[in-house]
């Protein structure tokens, strides 16, 4: 899937800040370590009406960041057949 396929406007995070979904350990709060940005970013996803989008794009073409309900780790570990797509909650 294309980044141009997906309509991001009728994505649940639009008017979040995104750093928040492209932490670094300098800021604190690193998606996949920290359980209360997690829950955040989480909650955000699980209500959006393109998640199934998202998260096939970030699947194929994301490496960095939280996407779809799903840290890079666990991206990571659906690509290489470790575990199946997660839904956000």
């Amino acid at each position: 899937m294309d980044y141009m396929e997906v309509d991001w406007s009728k994505a649940a995070c639009v008017g979040t800040d995104w750093r928040f979904f492209f932490c670094d350990k300098d800021s604190g709060f690193v998606p996949g370590e920290s359980k209360t940005v997690n829950r955040l970013l989480r909650r955000i996803c699980g209500s959006c009406d393109i998640l199934n989008e998202c998260a096939t794009y970030a699947i194929e073409h994301e490496t960095a960041g939280f996407w779809a309900g799903m840290a890079e780790e666990q991206r990571r570990d659906v690509r290489n057949g470790r575990k199946t797509r997660p839904l956000a909650a």
